[in-house]
């Protein structure tokens, strides 16, 4: 007895409806409101298994909604990363101009661009998202493309309990496929007008490397 062969029509009507409950089953990462042009501080450590204590290092970051972010180390020394969000970056150290070619500075450039904008749904399309507990703002990011299971392992991304929605304060930890552990803590402290030009804001932000400025603006 021949099996019954699915029409098109019900084969459409399946794929719609599978598509349609993954998409309800989506998780959403509860981000933080964040206005156009701002700034803030970060905390970063990395965990290396060679090491014997994790390496520290400090800074101030500038995101534009339009044009990206900057991410300024400034101790132990002083290097600013440009991430576009037109997917160029650089590296600036003192008079020094770089383009960013790392697979890692692209990735990273992906992230902090998304996280800042809230954007979950782009975040959605590169990994699967988990929230093991509904009580609590924390979430697991596991890479669904190949050429990022190649790099990362899983991204742990956390709202502190005691952070509202406006204090767009986030925690970030990204373990990678060599047992590298990246550590950031990262909060917002200055929200700058509409109205102000992108290039001042960015310049009162990073007080040090603002060449980094004209490239994140002039791109």
């Amino acid at each position: 007895m021949r099996a019954p062969a699915f029409s098109f029509k019900a084969t459409l009507i399946w794929l719609f409806a599978a598509l349609s409950l993954s998409a309800a089953n989506a998780v959403e990462i509860d981000l933080p409101k964040n206005e156009c042009s701002f700034a803030g501080a970060f905390v970063q450590t990395k965990a290396l298994p060679a090491l014997p204590k994790p390496v520290l290092s400090k800074g101030v970051f500038y995101y534009h909604c339009q044009h990206g972010v900057i991410w300024s180390t400034t101790e132990p020394t002083a290097e600013a990363l440009v991430l576009n969000k037109s997917g160029h970056g650089a590296t600036v150290t003192g008079n020094q101009i770089k383009p960013l070619k790392s697979r890692q500075g692209k990735f990273l450039s992906s992230l902090l661009n998304n996280l800042m904008a809230g954007n979950t749904q782009a975040l959605q399309k590169k990994f699967v998202i988990e929230q093991p507990d509904e009580n609590n703002r924390a979430y697991t990011l596991t890479p669904k493309k190949r050429s990022l299971k190649r790099g990362v392992k899983q991204i742990a991304v956390s709202i502190p309990d005691d952070a509202n929605l406006d204090s767009s304060q986030i925690e970030i930890v990204i373990l990678d496929r060599n047992a590298q552990t990246t550590e950031i803590r990262s909060q917002r402290t200055q929200v700058f007008d509409a109205a102000e030009p992108a290039l001042n804001a960015c310049q009162a932000a990073i007080l040090t490397l603002t060449k980094a400025c004209g490239q994140l603006i002039e791109r």
